[in-house]
């Protein structure tokens, strides 16, 4: 499986605003409201996900990740661009493409991955697959974790690239390192077939229980008919 754009944000807000209880909150969007362009993201993500005395609401989210945006703040720009592709119109597509293409000059890592993801899906521009490899190749190269585990299904499968098992368990075990579920779920399939690691039974079984533990359902799955 390929990894789905979510919005993000890349800074700490705890020595800013504390954020410690509501009155901190509100604080937060004080400084949106006086033109913080940090702080119209965070706004933005408190309207995303419905937390900390605010509804959830993707409008007021997408005006205050665009406030942000407009002032060349990159993490506004990434999270306009991801919420644009929450339309899933051609036209969303494309608008993203541009904030993340201006996010991404910025050297914003989860901005140069999404445009890999929008060329390797082919959404507001044509699928493209050389291209979707050199922008997960570039974020990869920064330790951007969605990167590196589509280039591990890359390599896996040949995809685009020479299979190369070993490449690919390089890139999965980084990943799995931080404990996603899928990353650790297919390390524990090249362990249990043999396929660019030494075959291991137990440094399987290890991997689909830790996989599981996080709630990877195919890991649970496959462990009941260990």
């Amino acid at each position: 499986m390929k990894v789905f754009l979510v919005w993000m944000m890349f800074f700490s807000f705890l020595g800013l605003f504390g954020c410690a209880n509501d009155y901190d909150y509100k604080k937060v969007e004080q400084a949106a409201v006086q033109g913080d362009a940090k702080a119209q993201v965070l706004l933005g993500l408190y309207y995303v996900n419905g937390k900390h005395g605010f509804p959830q609401d993707i409008q007021k989210a997408f005006q205050w990740f665009e406030k942000a945006a407009l002032q060349g703040n990159s993490d506004g720009e990434l999270n306009l661009g991801i919420t644009y592709t929450k339309f899933g119109t051609e036209d969303g597509y494309k608008k993203a493409k541009e904030w993340f293409e201006k996010s991404a000059a910025q050297g914003n890592t989860q901005a140069i991955y999404s445009l890999g993801f929008l060329h390797h899906e082919g959404l507001g521009v044509e699928k493209n697959l050389q291209k979707a490899i050199r922008y997960y190749e570039i974020a990869a190269k920064q330790d951007q974790l969605d990167a590196m585990y589509n280039l591990g299904n890359l390599y896996a499968t040949g995809e685009g690239v020479p299979q190369d098992y070993k490449k690919a368990v390089e890139l999965w075990r980084k990943v799995s390192a931080k404990g996603e579920p899928d990353a650790l779920y297919n390390l524990g399939i090249m362990y249990l077939t043999g396929k660019g690691v030494e075959k291991s039974y137990i440094n399987a079984k290890k991997l689909f229980k830790q996989a599981c533990k996080r709630g990877g359902q195919p890991a649970c799955k496959i462990l009941n008919q260990l």
